[in-house]
């Protein structure tokens, strides 16, 4: 924000400068349609500022782990001590969990998976760099609820993958969200915080 501000308060001096040297050295014959259309690329450079630095201001910020324990705490009470899931951060794991991962531009990253390979409980949260990468995160976290409700080797765990995993995305957030059974997964997960 500090940025576009300043990009923004350099711009309007540029134009002010621009226009004094103009006026120092021009006589009366200085054309209307000239100063016309400084006024109106100033107003068009002003505009887009204001336009960009409200997006910015408007662009809701999420804390992953206060996230997490959100999702974790939105449980029914009885289920809450059948979640179990340890942070990883191992690269390696996560690309081979989730395939392509790796490529995409991720600001910050918190992922939980429980200690039983092959068991559906999982939440990993991210923060893209820009809406192209939360794009590529949301699909790839949709290619891994597909793997895993295509899993033949665990026909229990797969079913639980087809209906109870989910991937939400708001904004450069991007969520994949795998409970157990009889736990739930928020309509809105970002609005629990």
């Amino acid at each position: 924000m500090k940025k576009r501000t300043f990009a923004l308060i350099a711009t309007l001096c540029l134009a002010i400068n621009l226009t004094a040297c103009s006026d120092n050295g021009s006589t009366a014959e200085t054309s209307e349609p000239q100063q016309n259309a400084e006024a109106q690329t100033i107003e068009a450079v002003v505009t887009a500022e204001a336009a960009s630095a409200s997006a910015e201001d408007d662009a809701q910020e999420y804390d992953l782990e206060t996230l997490y324990q959100a999702i974790l705490a939105s449980q029914p009470e009885e289920k809450q001590s059948d979640i179990v899931m340890f942070p990883e951060g191992d690269p390696v794991l996560i690309e081979m969990m989730y395939e392509g991962l790796g490529d995409v531009a991720i600001e910050e990253q918190v992922f939980y998976v429980a200690p039983i390979t092959g068991f559906a409980c999982e939440v990993m949260l991210i923060k893209a760099a820009d809406e192209a990468s939360a794009q590529a995160a949301y699909d790839i976290f949709n290619a891994r609820i597909q793997k895993g409700a295509d899993d033949t080797f665990y026909p229990e765990t797969a079913a639980l993958w087809a209906t109870n995993a989910q991937a939400q995305r708001e904004g450069l957030y991007v969520c994949m969200v795998a409970l157990p059974d009889g736990c739930t997964i928020p309509e809105d997960v970002f609005a629990l915080i």
